[in-house]
This record gives C-alpha cells, sequence and structure tokens, in this order.
C-alpha cells in the first residue's frame, strides 16, 4: 500500500510533456484532459481572463499545480458528479508584487455535502497552499473548486516579442 503510494505520488509530480510543448491553457483547453472529458460526453468549456503574456511568465510549479489541479477536478467530475458539462475559467492578474492565477472548475452534476468536504481535496489543497495560495470548495447547483496560485512577478522578456507560438495558438483558439 505504502509502495503504491510512493510510486503513485512520482508519477503525480512529473511534469505532463504536453504542458511544456503546449503551455498552460492550450494543455487544458485541446490536450489529454480535454480529450478525456469529451470521451466521457461532457460539454467542456474553457475560458481564459487576462493577458497571454501574463499567463507565459508561470512559473513551471504554478503551471504543473494548475495543470494537476484542473486534472483532478476533470477525473472527479467524470467518476462522481454525473455531470453533463464542466467549465474552466483561469484569471491571471497581478497585485502588488505578486502574479494571480485563480482557478474555477464548476460542474452541473449532483454535488457533494459539504460537511467534511475538504478531505476529499487533500491533494488539490496542498498543491495550491505550496504556493501560498487557497481552495475552495462550494457545492450549490453543482461543484465548484476555486483554486488561488500565487507567485512573485516575473519580468516579461520582450525579446520574445509578442507572437510566440502560444500567443498565436491562443488568438486562433479565442477567435
Amino acid at each position: 500500500e505504502k509502495i503504491n503510494d510512493g510510486v503513485r505520488q512520482v508519477v503525480m509530480d512529473l511534469s505532463p510533456i504536453e504542458l511544456k510543448e503546449l503551455g498552460l491553457y492550450m494543455a487544458i483547453a485541446h490536450g489529454s484532459i480535454a480529450k478525456i472529458a469529451k470521451q466521457a460526453n461532457l460539454n467542456y468549456e474553457v475560458t481564459l481572463n487576462g493577458r497571454v503574456e501574463d499567463l507565459e511568465r508561470l512559473a513551471d510549479a504554478t503551471n504543473l499545480a494548475a495543470y494537476r489541479i484542473i486534472q483532478e477536478s476533470v477525473t472527479n467530475i467524470i467518476k462522481h458528479a454525473y455531470a453533463t458539462r464542466c467549465r474552466i475559467t483561469m484569471s491571471i492578474r497581478e497585485r502588488g508584487n505578486e502574479q494571480l492565477l485563480i482557478l474555477s472548475v464548476q460542474d452541473d452534476g449532483i454535488g457533494l455535502d459539504t460537511k467534511n468536504v475538504e478531505k476529499y481535496f487533500i491533494s488539490m489543497r496542498d498543491r495550491a497552499l505550496t504556493l501560498n495560495g487557497s481552495l475552495h470548495i462550494r457545492s450549490r447547483f453543482g461543484l465548484r473548486v476555486h483554486a488561488l496560485l500565487k507567485q512573485n512577478i516575473v519580468p516579461y522578456d520582450k525579446s520574445v516579442g509578442s507572437t510566440s507560438m502560444l500567443q498565436r495558438a491562443l488568438r486562433a483558439d479565442l477567435s
């Protein structure tokens, strides 16, 4: 049992290739999580609020935590919620010297009894807390997982320009 838990933890800590190759938004919107949701006949929608340049400045640890929180949320929706819809919103903004990534994963399923609900979301909570963030669960008209992830602001590298591969893909995807 302990060996299985250890192996599971090592696998979960590995960074998915699609996250490195596509970036956070494209990996969530079009990668394996989206494919699994569509295979489960889940109406899957991803929205980005904020500037693409700010999203590109997220640290690897922030990207990985966000990816895993969303991945676990969608997996839970498919397994337990009896939902037909999953809406993911990623909002990025600056506050003082911090960059904030706010994640919201919402479904239209059966929800949960909110008493002791936090015990079901320990790994997500721990990921958020590692980044000085927080995790809140709300069960009303389905279930909503709301995570706040924080990091210090990383200066924007103007040498990258405004037409990176991620920006071109995002513009095409959002239009």
